[in-house]
């Protein structure tokens, strides 16, 4: 029957050991290590020390990768609590021990240096290593990302296997962890004032990961790409990996897949390295037609990322070009306001970048006028009132009425017609172009508010009827009594 914590306890690690060893079918039941790893690790937990010293000897006969991840993760978790310093030296020697033996074990220990992996990734993002170990974590973590057994294990044939399949399946291997780790190392070098050898080494492990052939060199891309935006921020002459992993745009051998997972899973990390890519986004938004609608959006908003944060090499021009070509000009319109709404500040010099890309869009052909009405997202933004309602207005004269987040346009539309005419006119034409009466009375609401506030005001008299008239030809026959107010 399985161990309680205070049996473990009590054995200790030679003990637990050789408890192992009474009964062969105690690590060939898996049953058996899963419901002893949980009181495993809650046993070293509690007094991690004995267990540290005897890792060496463990790894040999625990003979079950299940039971040394518990054993790993008992210290990590005492270390976590303040309850152990960890002799770095002798992880560094377990993870040698488990990487030498990944080749010659059986396919089942192919995850176990996992734990410990994570562990020297903790204690690198925790600064917790000694300097003088770190070419032999290093060559630890080299030594699993390079193993061939790791990538080669039997799948799908690779021509069977889409782009987000492969990423799926490097992302959650263990030489993804192993280079993840090794990452973590250059930060932990380049925080310490010494990053260089370490830039280089990285660099190095990169390269050799790309040129792997067979399933493991269509995984290596996949790899890469997720650290690559990272990486490329704190060492930027790395950048001579891009073709390597996405392919090269002007020859047009773009690498698709491995793209199309980045902007699904990624983020538009910074502009520096969107400077890097622009021209393999642009290239896959103009070519990349096989690719779904969801993950050609997500490029889209890449590319105005770069104009919004005014990298050098996206010129606005190229920028509308870009997005009108390939059918996204209201995607992305929409996550530009998308990214003006989340910010709380809003500096003269960005309100002008936003402004001048509105006018331009605004005067692109009528073929682009459905994508114009991306900018009622712009609604809820920073941009000052005189500015916003003289565009949002000419914006709804060119979508016939159309917009996105209408409710909020009505909203803000409403708030300035107590002394503004164009919010009424602006008013009027949202509700002549409302989808149905439906859309209208779902605004009533803000209606009702401009109509209040404007009541009386003379200089709005005619634009104030004008707005209860085309209500009325909506169907909203209730603003009759509007009619009915002195000087309407």
């Amino acid at each position: 029957s399985p161990l309680a914590v205070d049996d473990i306890g009590s054995m200790g690690p030679i003990g637990f050991a050789d408890w192992l060893d009474e009964d062969p079918s105690r690590t060939s039941e898996p049953y058996v290590p899963i419901a002893v790893a949980d009181p495993l690790r809650t046993a070293v937990a509690s007094d991690a020390g004995p267990w540290i010293t005897e890792l060496e000897a463990l790894s040999g006969r625990l003979r079950h990768p299940t039971l040394m991840a518990a054993v790993v993760g008992g210290i990590r978790q005492a270390a976590s609590a303040g309850m152990l310093e960890i002799d770095w030296s002798r992880i560094v020697g377990l993870a040698e021990l488990q990487t030498e033996a990944l080749e010659s074990g059986p396919a089942s220990w192919h995850d176990a240096p996992l734990a410990v992996v994570d562990l020297l990734k903790w204690g690198l993002d925790e600064d917790r290593l000694a300097l003088e170990l770190l070419p032999r974590v290093h060559a630890a973590l080299r030594s699993i990302v390079i193993e061939p057994s790791l990538a080669t294990d039997a799948g799908p044939e690779v021509a069977d296997v889409d782009g987000e399949s492969l990423f799926s399946e490097a992302i959650n291997s263990l030489p993804m962890r192993a280079l993840e780790a090794d990452y973590a190392l250059f930060l932990f070098s380049h925080r310490a004032g010494d990053p260089a050898p370490w830039a280089e080494a990285f660099t190095a492990l990169l390269e050799e990961t790309l040129v792997r052939d067979d399933r493991a060199g269509r995984l290596a891309p996949h790899l890469v790409a997720p650290l690559l935006a990272q990486y490329l921020h704190f060492h930027p002459s790395a950048g001579h990996l891009l073709n390597a992993v996405l392919g090269n745009p002007v020859a047009d051998e773009l690498n698709s897949g491995v793209l199309a997972t980045l902007v699904r899973f990624g983020s538009p990390q910074n502009g520096a390295f969107l400077r890097l890519i622009r021209e393999h986004l642009v290239a896959f938004l103009l070519k990349g037609r096989e690719e779904d609608d969801r993950t050609r959006e997500r490029a889209a908003t890449w590319v105005v990322y770069g104009y919004v944060w005014q990298v050098a090499n996206f010129p606005l021009d190229d920028v509308l070009s870009v997005l009108q070509e390939a059918g996204h000009l209201g995607i992305g319109i929409e996550q530009y306001g998308r990214a003006l709404m989340g910010s709380k500040t809003l500096k003269p010099e960005n309100i002008a970048v936003a402004l001048e890309f509105w006018d331009r869009a605004l005067g692109l052909p009528d073929e682009s006028a459905a994508g114009l009405a991306g900018f009622g997202w712009w609604t809820e933004t920073l941009i000052p009132d005189s500015e916003w309602l003289s565009r949002i207005s000419r914006t709804l004269e060119r979508t016939g009425g159309t917009i996105g987040w209408g409710h909020e346009v009505a909203r803000r539309c409403a708030t300035l017609a107590v002394s503004e005419e164009e919010a009424l006119v602006t008013l009027q034409r949202l509700a002549r172009g409302a989808e149905n009466q439906w859309a209208v009375a779902r605004w009533r609401d803000h209606f009702v508010r401009a109509l209040e506030v404007s009541a009386g005001v003379q200089e709005l008299y005619s634009a104030r009827r004008e707005l209860i008239e085309v209500l009325l030809d909506r169907g909203e026959y209730d603003f009759r009594s509007y009619l009915d107010e002195p000087g309407s």
